[in-house]
């Protein structure tokens, strides 16, 4: 446990003089030994504190956990929702539509129409 001297004393047991203000760490049974003797109060605990603005990062630590629900329940994760958007094939050019189709994994070439590719496009 970490303590701070509350005024000047001599350590029994090292024989070293520990002035006022002095931070150190001893056992429970020594603090005890320290606080309770017939001389006085020689030290006091220093409490970890919690910092009011936490260091960022913690606050991105938290971000990344900020999923996981209070009870410790992982929850049920579902799946991304895809946008659907209204696409205009007829604006498109066939260089676009072909790009468009293999993101799709749909076959289409240059050789083709636009018109059978939009069909083609709209079957799947």
């Amino acid at each position: 446990m970490k303590i701070r001297a509350t005024r000047s004393f001599i350590d029994k047991y090292s024989m070293k003089s520990i002035p006022k203000g002095t931070e150190f760490e001893v056992t429970e049974e020594r603090f005890s030994e320290l606080t309770a003797g017939p001389r006085g109060i020689f030290v006091e605990e220093i409490k970890e504190e919690i910092p009011v603005d936490p260091p960022e990062e913690l606050v991105d630590n938290q971000l990344q956990t900020a999923d996981v629900n209070p009870v410790g329940q992982p929850k049920e994760l579902e799946p991304p929702k895809e946008e659907v958007k209204e696409i205009n094939f007829d604006i498109m050019t066939k260089k676009e539509l072909v790009e468009f189709a293999k993101e799709k994994s749909i076959e289409l070439n240059m050789e083709m129409t636009k018109k059978e590719m939009i069909e083609i496009l709209l079957k799947k």
